[in-house]
């Protein structure tokens, strides 16, 4: 007789594994997507406020940050569009978000 909580064959000579086994496993598999929620509600918590910059001329987007709040990306919001006309970028759009850039200015060849 087969111990508890190991593989062995059924009838057929399939492996079949107890229904113990199988509970455990899936309490596994449910504390692990817990685990995975939680990391996800954390890192977003955890996101600070940055400006994105698109321009058309020439193409590409610039992030200026982080900020720690909304209003101190507010107040400087202003000066980097400033800046980036005085350089002769046209087609400026921008939204202030809390994200994570990977890249600070992302250039389209």
């Amino acid at each position: 007789m087969a111990q508890m909580g190991l593989k062995h064959n059924d009838s057929n000579g399939f492996k079949t594994i107890d229904s113990a086994r199988l509970n455990d496993m899936f309490s596994l598999f449910l504390f692990l997507i817990y685990l995975a929620l939680i990391g996800i509600v954390f890192s977003a918590k955890n996101l600070q406020w940055w400006i994105k910059v698109d321009t058309q001329i020439p193409v590409c987007t610039y992030y200026f940050g982080p900020f720690e709040s909304m209003q101190e990306a507010e107040s400087n919001h202003q000066d980097y569009l400033q800046d980036l006309q005085a350089e002769g970028a046209e087609g400026i759009s921008s939204v202030i978000q809390k994200c994570s850039p990977k890249q600070l200015t992302i250039a389209e060849d």
